[in-house]
């Protein structure tokens, strides 16, 4: 009993020098990584001096050896101070060479790079200096503002940890009063969830800009790599004036991999530019327009020359861009804001809105009528005479529909009674004889109209008005009203499609598609002679797809209006595929899904059923390798039944919101500050 008594005391003794010795061994390092830049000086051989700390969540210093760094180091010059106008220099330029063997080989061409041989001291305490190894070669303006800027990461098990520091100075020791914020990685990050270049480690707008500024280009291609230019075009993808006319738009990047950009696809109108815009310096997309921002989207255009460019009008610089596009003015018109205006956003269409009131006779068997009204923004009603189409639909049971009626309304325009304000319209189809539950009724409405009226023989210019789809619930049988489960948040669709609609503009809401994209719906009908096969278009399993695009293992191709082809597959997905909160609610995905989730269900044109349970429906629209796909076969019984749930729900081994959770985080310290230099005048000269 003594010796134990001992043991234990020597135990206790030792324990937090146990502990200490493990979290410095980082056995048991905490998560995190924070980094603040404190001081950035010059010393006497002209070498930038970075003092920084490095510490983790719980507030504790992180040691050098478990991180990886490199610093950059950029002035920003002022284009035009009236116009706000600006862009970086940085001081850490390389020479890129075009390598033999490749096309355009012995190209060069100057990029903006980083510092990462210098000397690195541990001031102790978390906090370090980093000596460039790099010397500061050029002309200096002490009174612009400086940015010094890192790429620090750490790995913590699975986790990745990203530091993007920003320190803005200005060298004689005044007030940062100019910065260059046009876009934000929030904004950014909207649609790429996480925006990762260059291996994962350049995620901060405000660190990426030190080096795509005016000096980079590529070699390759002879492109710009600045980033009003490049970002521009990158978005353009396929709309680019020269990829339309065959060209194509590629970067060619480290170790001479090809970007090619030509097919890439905007989720929503590309006019819409505050989508991207929407920094504290946003506007100079509209107040400071230039040859190489309007250029860039517009690459028809030669300044040069004139040619493309209204009446043939050269442009040897940006001084007169402004004298003939203002920032705002008309719509359609010369201004920036004008002339990107987006037709189905005038101003001067009045609005159109549906709401359905009630609907009585929703009984089996009997003859449904629908009250509704439909009004502008104002209240006014709308006059039913100026709607291209105007339907109304019922599907049950919404549990999970499997099929629909759907009326026009139009085609009789008598048998839209009104009462007041409020229309009425009953149903020519009654509902089926053995309908049960809940029934969804819907109503879709849209009108067309001339929103700029081109002088001459030019055309009109056109806008559309949808109503967003009203969806009416209604017991038609028992008195509980179950509206069908929510998976999506339509409001996140809005974030990168801007305004959601398809189908000719007129299908707005997502409690409406899930009518129609039921697991039951295919495309079967609309396949062309000679084309086998057959597709769901069951939402849960069509989006997914859509949403993998170029990343499927199989292709996904769905036939629609017309026998139009629709090649999924190739689609460019901008965000990170594992946070699936990008669309669901917050409460899914998790396992066991839905009990009211029914297998996909359709005959193929060659009369082959196709069934596809559901939680495999779901699960392999993304994961579709063939491996994934034997997976889900051998854990499912020949009645359907699936046994996903037994490994896959939450805290189970292979638990899906452990497997979809994020591993990689940024964090951005941004900090100005006035810190002092070693030498006395900051000039080479």
């Amino acid at each position: 009993m003594y010796v134990k008594n001992i043991t234990m005391r020597k135990s206790i003794f030792l324990a937090p020098f146990i502990v200490l010795l493990l979290f410095s061994s980082g056995l048991y390092a905490a998560e995190g990584l924070n980094v603040t830049i404190e001081n950035v000086t010059i010393n006497d051989a002209l070498q930038p001096v970075v003092t920084f700390t490095m510490y983790d969540d719980s507030g504790m210093p992180i040691g050098i050896d478990e991180v990886s760094y490199r610093f950059v180091f950029a002035r920003l010059e002022v284009i035009d101070a009236d116009k706000n106008t600006t862009r970086y220099a940085n001081y850490i330029t390389q020479i890129q060479t075009v390598p033999e063997g490749y096309e355009n080989a012995g190209a060069q061409a100057v990029q903006g790079s980083y510092d990462q041989r210098g000397e690195i001291a541990d001031l102790g305490a978390g906090r370090y200096m980093y000596t460039f190894e790099n010397s500061l070669t050029d002309d200096i303006d002490m009174t612009l503002t400086h940015t010094m800027s890192g790429q620090i990461q750490r790995s913590v098990g699975e986790n990745e940890y990203i530091a993007n520091p920003l320190y803005h100075y200005v060298p004689d020791g005044s007030e940062v009063t100019q910065l260059r914020k046009v876009v934000t990685t929030d904004g950014c990050n909207q649609c790429h969830t996480n925006l990762a270049i260059h291996g994962g480690g350049r995620r901060e707008i405000g660190y990426c800009i030190l080096c795509h500024n005016p000096q980079s280009t590529d070699p390759d291609t002879g492109n710009s790599v600045d980033m009003t230019e490049m970002i521009h075009k990158i978005h353009m993808g396929a709309n680019l004036p020269s990829v339309e006319a065959g060209g194509s738009y590629k970067i060619i990047g480290y170790r001479q991999s090809v970007h090619d950009y030509s097919h890439v696809e905007f989720p929503q109108d590309m006019r819409n530019c505050l989508v991207c815009h929407n920094g504290p310096d946003a506007d100079l997309y509209k107040t400071a327009p230039s040859r190489s921002a309007c250029g860039s989207c517009h690459d028809n255009v030669n300044f040069s020359t004139g040619e493309g460019h209204g009446p043939g009008l050269p442009q040897a610089d940006d001084n007169s861009c402004s004298m003939c596009h203002a920032a705002e003015g008309d719509e359609f018109g010369l201004s920036i804001v004008g002339a990107h205006t987006i037709p189905n956003k005038s101003k001067s269409l009045k609005g159109l809105n549906a709401e359905i009131l009630e609907v009585v006779d929703a009984a089996p068997g009997s003859f449904p009528t629908v009250k509704f009204k439909l009004v502008e923004n104002d209240g006014a009603p709308v006059d039913i005479s100026t709607l291209g189409r105007l339907r109304v639909l019922y599907s049950g049971p919404s549990k999970e529909y499997k099929d629909y009626t759907q009326e026009d309304m139009l085609s009789d325009p008598t048998s839209i009674v009104p009462e007041g304000e409020v229309l009425t319209y009953t149903f020519d189809s009654p509902l089926p004889i053995d309908a049960e539950g809940t029934y969804a009724f819907v109503i879709e409405t849209r009108r067309d109209v001339i929103v700029y009226d081109n002088p001459g023989e030019e055309d009109d210019i056109t806008g559309r008005e949808t109503a967003f789809n009203p969806v009416k619930f209604v017991a038609v049988t028992g008195e509980n009203i179950v509206e069908r489960r929510h998976v999506v948040d339509q409001d996140k669709c809005h974030v990168c499609h801007g305004s959601l609609s398809f189908h000719g503009d007129q299908r707005t809401n997502v409690d409406y598609c899930v009518v129609c994209h039921n697991p039951y719906g295919s495309d079967i009908e609309e396949r062309p002679e000679g084309v086998s096969g057959g597709e769901s278009i069951s939402f849960a399993y069509m989006i997914h797809k859509i949403h993998t695009g170029e990343e499927l293992n199989q292709d996904y191709i769905v036939y629609g209006h017309n026998s139009s082809e629709y090649k999924f597959h190739e689609i460019l997905f901008p965000g990170d595929r594992t946070q699936c909160m990008i669309c669901h609610i917050e409460d899914v995905p998790s396992l066991p899904i839905s009990s009211d989730a029914e297998a996909v269900f359709f005959m193929d044109k060659e009369s082959n059923m196709v069934t596809i349970p559901p939680m495999t429906a779901a699960c392999t629209s993304c994961h579709d390798s063939e491996e994934a796909l034997a997976h889900a076969e051998l854990n499912t019984t020949q009645s359907g039944k699936e046994s996903c749930s037994v490994c896959h729900r939450e805290d189970r081994n292979a638990d899906i919101i452990e497997a979809h959770k994020n591993t990689s985080f940024l964090n951005v310290i941004e900090v100005s500050g006035t810190p002092s230099t070693t030498v006395d005048e900051w000039d080479l000269h």
